[in-house]
């Protein structure tokens, strides 16, 4: 689990998921994130926030979602 800045949040499901370290996917030479849905837009930018990313495949409803996240002030 990522918060929306792409930190690891703790939690006990991450000791239960098998998966490539999102240290070792950042270090990859081509990173691609295929994700679509309006609702899916924060966990996306926190996933470029985290890993980067050279490809992104994605749907209208949530390009046009993480477009507007990014253009709204963060309420801290």
């Amino acid at each position: 689990f990522l918060d929306r800045d792409g930190r690891t949040v703790d939690h006990p499901v991450n000791d239960r998921v098998m998966s490539v370290d999102l240290d070792t996917v950042r270090r990859a030479r081509h990173v691609v994130i295929a994700s679509g849905g309006e609702q899916r837009a924060a966990a996306i930018l926190a996933a470029i926030r985290r890993i980067g990313c050279n490809t992104l495949v994605t749907d209208e409803s949530a390009a046009r979602q993480m477009l507007s996240l990014l253009r709204s002030p963060r309420a801290d």
